[in-house]
């Protein structure tokens, strides 16, 4: 080999740009129902999840998750009656990774 063969880097790739998190979603009530709205890019393959908590500050848990979609339906108010819920996007790892920053809160 030459000596400029021996310097250069083999089989590098540049690297693509770093993923940031989806942005926090809202969540609303509308005809009794509660929905959850994305508000960044279209984040299909990735998921959503509802949190719940008795007292809106501490120990929340998860509800449940879904497949991404927007908006999402998570079901009646009547589910949740005294409760606080929460929500969140999961990025697909296409266009964003990892958990968004908590929705808005709901007293329900």
């Amino acid at each position: 080999m030459g000596k400029w063969s021996t310097y250069r880097k083999r089989g590098s790739a540049g690297r693509g740009p770093t993923l940031g998190p989806p942005p926090a979603p809202t969540l609303r009530v509308t005809d009794g129902v509660v929905f959850q709205d994305a508000t960044g890019l279209d984040d299909t393959g990735g998921q959503v999840r509802l949190e719940q908590s008795a007292d809106g500050i501490d120990e929340w848990e998860t509800w449940g998750n879904q497949p991404w979609d927007n908006p999402t339906e998570w079901g009646e108010v009547d589910e949740w009656s005294g409760n606080f819920v929460r929500a969140f996007e999961i990025g697909n790892g296409t266009v964003y990774a990892g958990d968004s920053a908590p929705s808005n809160t709901l007293e329900l």
